[in-house]
């Protein structure tokens, strides 16, 4: 027996020896009091272990002794409405404790026999796991996990254990059966409480990262809030700013061809240099200005677009010959596929002319003669794709788009303005504009560049398929209206 009881001695003193360092390295990582509480119970709990093991014989030693019992029992309780979050009364459980020990003194002194002596010591410590299991199995139930509610019985046969030592220690049996009873309960203890605490950790943790996630997300929301009411400024001061320059910028553009018409004979070409970069500049500055109330316009919803069949081949032809002299001046040509001329009459597509003429395909012209090199050719083609559509391709020889632009090429947010072959500059809008309006028409534009390298020859291809009609198709039942997201 004795080597069973120490065997069953050695195990718990183990277990709770890890449990004290589990406990105190969790202590040291969160600083949780509830792991301070537990590292103290599992120390006083191998102390107490100790006294037991002392106390085998004397009435008063043994009584005393497992008195000691009182502390483990009173930082156990304490985890429990410390998990629980509810207080517990430190200064009536002393009362008790210390009414305990003084009526266990004073039967002792007058030689009660053990169980009467005993008895008010026991209740001191049974009183700690009862209130203890009480709460968790009865008023706390429902908030009790099944981890907790294992443990509230455990603590409930503790009370048990403590009233049975007053009753039957001094049994000659009892020797047998209350030592592996007494072990056998701390040892279900140093099995579950270790996962009490991950479990409370790990809940604890969750809060933690709830609250944190929950204080992010009401910033997230102060901040879109500001970029909200920042971004409305913005708006408009830009609508303000954008009307404020659109006279003074036509009064200038107005103006310089006036001069040029009224003084065209006796301008020095020195004085005439300067006035054509001058008008060149605020032209610029007018296109940035039309370009950016077009997106401004399209994103809004406030431009509408009807579409109609319109015949294709026409509208080109019209569109290059509005390109004439700007052709002519950087000796350029536009060349027409035979297949394009070959295939006229069949080339309808469901659009609206005007934005088509004025917002992609002079866009896409201006841009093909921008990168071309003087006496290159620009490439023009259209025909039909399986009857449900048609596409038109412009292909210029120039230096081809970096691989790295092309794809943010239709994006407003992305640089990709650059410098043409002549040096002009460009807004970065048109492209974006342009796959808009094929959106609106609902087709579909394709780029295809290459640079220069080796024995390969540099292009750039831009492929519109649009929704291919035929001339008896005059327009479509529907509206389309902006659809622009920010």
């Amino acid at each position: 027996m004795e080597i069973l009881t120490l065997i069953t001695f050695s195990i718990i003193t183990i277990f709770s020896l890890l449990n004290l360092t589990l406990n105190l390295f969790l202590h040291y990582q969160t600083k949780n009091k509830l792991y301070k509480i537990l590292a103290i119970f599992w120390l006083a709990l191998v102390v107490n272990f100790v006294l037991q093991g002392y106390a085998q014989n004397g009435t008063a030693k043994i009584i005393y002794l497992f008195g000691f019992g009182v502390v483990p029992m009173a930082l156990l309780a304490e985890s429990t409405f410390f998990i629980l979050n509810k207080k517990m009364s430190s200064l009536f459980y002393l009362t008790i404790g210390l009414i305990g020990y003084a009526l266990s003194s004073i039967f002792i002194y007058y030689d009660f026999n053990f169980t009467i002596s005993a008895l008010p010591i026991a209740l001191a410590v049974a009183i700690f796991p009862a209130t203890a299991a009480i709460e968790i199995l009865v008023y706390s139930n429902k908030e009790s996990s099944a981890l907790h509610k294992i443990k509230g019985i455990i603590l409930a046969l503790f009370v048990i254990h403590s009233l049975n030592f007053a009753f039957f220690r001094m049994d000659p049996g009892a020797q047998i059966w209350g030592w592996p009873v007494a072990y056998a309960l701390y040892q279900l203890l140093a099995a579950i409480l270790p996962a009490i605490s991950l479990e409370h950790y790990h809940l604890n943790e969750q809060e933690r990262l709830n609250t944190l996630v929950d204080k992010r997300t009401e910033d997230l929301q102060k901040t879109n809030h500001k970029l909200s009411e920042s971004l409305e400024t913005n708006k408009i001061l830009l609508r303000v700013l954008l009307h404020d320059l659109s006279n003074p910028i036509f009064i200038i553009l107005t103006k310089v061809q006036l001069l040029f018409r009224l003084l065209k004979n006796s301008l020095d070409d020195k004085v005439s240099h300067h006035l054509s970069r001058i008008f060149s500049a605020t032209e610029r500055m007018n296109s940035i200005i039309d370009q950016i109330r077009e997106y401004e316009a399209i994103k809004l919803g406030k431009k509408e677009l009807k579409l109609e069949s319109v015949h294709l081949f026409t509208i080109i032809n019209k569109t290059v010959e509005s390109f004439k002299e700007k052709l002519e001046n950087q000796n350029i040509t536009i060349g027409l596929n035979p297949n394009l001329v070959r295939e006229k009459e069949n080339l309808y597509a469901f659009i609206e002319e005007k934005s088509f003429v004025n917002s992609v395909l002079s866009n896409l012209l201006s841009n093909a003669i921008k990168f071309s090199h003087p006496g290159s050719i620009i490439e023009l083609n259209a025909y039909t794709i399986d009857n449900s559509f048609t596409a038109i391709t412009i292909k210029d020889y120039g230096d081809g788009i970096p691989q790295e632009m092309q794809e943010g090429l239709f994006d407003f947010t992305k640089k990709t303005s650059r410098k043409g072959t002549s040096g002009e500059s460009g807004t970065g809008f048109g492209l974006p504009i342009v796959k808009k309006y094929i959106e609106f028409y609902g087709g579909e534009i394709l780029v295809e560049s290459s640079e220069k390298g080796g024995s390969s020859e540099s292009f750039t291809l831009f492929t519109l398929k649009l929704k291919r009609s035929n001339a008896n198709q005059i327009e479509t039942p529907s509206m389309i209206e902006s659809s622009i997201k920010e």
